[in-house]
């Protein structure tokens, strides 16, 4: 879950449980809304702490579409 609070004392939310597959967000005015669809698997991602040990368990396939120079590196 990441939670905020603004300085004027509103706070909001966002979050995935992991189960059932949706993800909710909690607004500044208070509203909630249920997330689905691609933007939940995006939010379970974002909640996994070890994404980055298991990244193809996520995706059917990778493939690198070019290579470009940035400050004089490939």
């Amino acid at each position: 879950m990441l939670s905020y609070q603004l300085t004027d004392g509103r706070s909001g939310g966002s979050g995935f449980d992991g189960h059932t597959g949706i993800g909710w967000t909690l607004g500044l005015s208070g509203k909630v809304n249920l997330i689905t669809g691609n933007i939940a698997l995006s939010m379970a991602r974002h909640a996994d702490m070890y994404y980055h040990l298991h990244v193809m368990q996520y995706f059917k396939r990778m493939e690198v579409l070019g290579v470009e120079d940035f400050h004089g590196h490939s």
